[in-house]
């Protein structure tokens, strides 16, 4: 009768074992795809905030230009107006 519970006992120390490294095996493969993603969520961020401060550069630099004034064009005649007699210019 010992024997046997010692016989139960070294099954369930070979289980308890087997199952910690399985555990540990696990751990281990989620905890190197956590640091991966991890890793691309960084970078994506630091894309963003790239593209963010490229932008705001860009506002900053329109920004600094001198607002050119609209160009007012020169009203024509058109032939109608010549033939017309109308001499004001259409706009």
């Amino acid at each position: 009768m010992l024997s046997d519970i010692q016989t139960l006992a070294r099954r369930l120390e070979q289980q308890l074992i087997a199952h910690e490294r399985m555990y540990a095996d696990d751990l281990k493969r989620l905890q190197e795809q956590f640091s991966a993603l991890e890793h691309i969520q960084r970078d994506e961020l630091q894309m963003f905030r790239d593209e963010l401060n490229q932008l705001n550069q860009e506002i900053a630099a329109l920004k600094e230009q001198p607002v050119a004034a609209p160009q007012t064009a020169e009203p024509t005649l058109t032939r109608r107006d010549l033939l017309t007699g109308n001499l004001r210019p259409t706009k």
